[in-house]
């Protein structure tokens, strides 16, 4: 039996050595007078990881080489449905330059689910080592996923309170009725409202249009689309531009419970997306333009001549770059090795305030030093982490 295999290496973002005259941040935590305010200490700014593709020596390249979500981390990859999304395919017709037209980034629409079991499927892209939606099953019309739950997620709030999403949308509950069962929610978007309903769980929620079920495999999809009832979901789409429904924001009520003091209203499976479309045939990306649309993909290829000068580093679009290395193997030999890369930031936890001790009053308080404080390194457990992979063997 063939079994894929992934070599992982976990990293976190305390384990880099920042190089001396790195930028600083004050954050609040432990501590106290010295420089800073009580409650406040030094961190340093999180390292960023570079992930790079396979290297290609262009002097020796007598064929396309192509990137794929195998051999280059840095392009979409669904390893347990061997799923992949974006390729990236160089060609050297001379040992210092990709000449214009012989990059060539292709990106397939992919299969992929809601976690939200009432609204159905979407397409999935990789876009330059991003992941995007394609609106309405188009390739050529996406957007960014802003914020999307995980599938073990919970989000609490009581009436009255308010739920920053990112990308200037909040949600507020504005009621909560426990005898009925329901809440009622608004959607604002820089503080205006967008969107607003009654959601009664189990009784009703809102109405999903273009609702996807996807069938087939990539390359060769088929879709059914119709407008599904939900019976807990708050939806909120609107037309962007010549695209109907678009599903911007979407959140499952989960549950409603009665509280001592305050009633309060259980969410899960939420997912916003940018309401601000791209359209791939109009703005290409980077010194990447669109050269042909499919209803399953879109290709792109360089505008330009990529001069591969050692030492080097390219921006080709998006995050991508390409980083062509220096010449110094001593082997005598003009070589021109290159490979495309994307930076990610390591992610850290926000440390977490010192709670501030309630004074107690002494009949004749004797002054005390005030200590220097000592910079609080990121608590070592719960560290987000960073996989950085190599290439994938079956």
């Amino acid at each position: 039996m063939n079994i894929p295999i992934i070599v992982l290496i976990a990293l976190a973002a305390v384990v880099f050595s920042i190089p001396a005259g790195a930028e600083i941040n004050e954050t609040q935590g432990g501590g106290g007078g010295g420089a800073y305010p009580p409650g406040w200490f030094e961190t340093q700014t999180p390292a960023a990881v570079e992930i790079r593709g396979e290297v290609v020596d262009a002097a020796t390249q007598i064929a396309p080489f192509i990137w794929t979500g195998q051999n280059f981390a840095g392009l979409y990859y669904d390893v347990d449905r061997n799923l992949m999304s974006d390729s990236l395919t160089s060609t050297v017709t001379v040992p210092d330059t990709i000449e214009s037209g012989d990059l060539v980034y292709t990106a397939y629409r992919a299969e992929s689910c809601y976690k939200n079991p009432e609204i159905g499927e979407y397409f999935a892209i990789g876009w330059f080592g991003e992941r995007y939606m394609v609106i309405n099953g188009k390739p050529y019309v996406i957007s960014p996923i802003i914020f999307e739950m995980d599938k073990c997620d919970r989000k609490t709030l009581a009436a009255g309170d308010e739920w920053d999403l990112g990308n200037k949308y909040s949600l507020v509950v504005t009621r909560i009725d426990c005898k009925e069962d329901k809440v009622w929610l608004s959607l604002f978007k820089d503080g205006a409202e967008v969107a607003s309903s009654g959601i009664q769980p189990r009784g009703g929620g809102d109405w999903f249009g273009n609702c996807m079920y996807i069938n087939g495999f990539p390359g060769a999809y088929t879709v059914t689309m119709w407008n599904a009832p939900t019976t807990r979901t708050f939806v909120y789409q609107d037309d962007v531009g010549l695209e109907d429904d678009v599903p911007i924001f979407s959140v499952y009520v989960d549950a409603i419970f009665r509280g001592t003091e305050t009633d309060i209203v259980q969410f899960k499976y939420a997912m916003l997306i940018d309401d601000d479309l791209i359209n791939v045939i109009e703005t290409g990306a980077g010194m990447m333009k669109a050269e042909a649309v499919t209803s399953e993909s879109v290709r792109l290829v360089n505008s330009k001549n990529i001069d591969l000068r050692r030492d080097s580093d390219i921006g080709i679009a998006e995050d991508l770059r390409i980083h062509v290395a220096d010449d110094r193997d001593g082997n005598g030999v003009n070589n021109h090795r290159y490979y495309p890369y994307v930076n990610r930031a390591c992610p850290a936890p926000d440390p977490e305030p010192t709670p501030t001790p309630t004074p107690t009053p002494t009949p004749t308080p004797t002054p005390t030093p005030t200590p220097t404080p000592t910079p609080t390194p990121y608590p070592a457990d719960g560290l987000d982490e960073i996989q950085i992979r190599g290439e994938v063997v079956e």
